[in-house]
């Protein structure tokens, strides 16, 4: 539901990151149909960024937004996501930008991470967002988190940082495996 935050929690292993790949419509479930257009979520994966490693910062938005919405993403709303996520260096967001695959983790996460603001999608659907983040970025996590919440976005967050849930309204649904 618009506002709604569900921490996915469990054990390694219990099923919580195959629960999410299901919702995203990536693998059937075994019982029941899930029923959800994929314009309406963003599905971040624990290990995968899903960047074309070639190309900088902004192509990869640019690229991911035209995807998603069909339309192009105005440069302001590119630049003002990446100040956010502080990725807005000349060496990474300029017209001669570093390709993805010269980024940290860190810097790849975040990324991802300014992608879900991009692209506006209502849903949310992370696993293990905040992996790889310093405290800095995780703390941006939070309130971009908490202003998609307030907005009447929604988000389903499998994570072992509980720091994230801090002073948010969630719902837990417990995985035991």
């Amino acid at each position: 539901m618009p506002g709604e935050l569900i921490h996915l929690r469990g054990p390694n292993g219990a099923g919580k990151s195959t629960l999410l790949r299901i919702c995203a419509g990536l693998l059937d479930p075994q019982k029941g149909e899930v029923d959800c257009a994929s314009e309406q979520f963003e599905y971040l994966p624990a290990e995968a960024n899903g960047f074309h490693l070639k190309l900088g910062a902004c192509q990869n938005l640019h690229f991911w937004h035209e995807l998603r919405s069909g339309k192009k993403v105005s440069v302001d709303t590119l630049q003002k996501s990446l100040a956010e996520w502080k990725l807005d260096h000349p060496i990474i967001a300029g017209n001669f930008a570093l390709p993805v695959a010269k980024f940290s983790t860190g810097m790849k996460r975040r990324l991802a991470l300014a992608r879900l603001v991009v692209n506006g999608t209502p849903l949310w659907l992370l696993d293990e967002p905040v992996s790889g983040l310093d405290e800095d970025a995780v703390a941006t996590f939070i309130s971009t988190l908490r202003r998609h919440l307030e907005n009447g976005g929604a988000a389903v967050i499998v994570s072992h940082d509980t720091r994230i849930f801090s002073g948010i309204t969630t719902q837990l649904l417990d995985i035991i495996s």
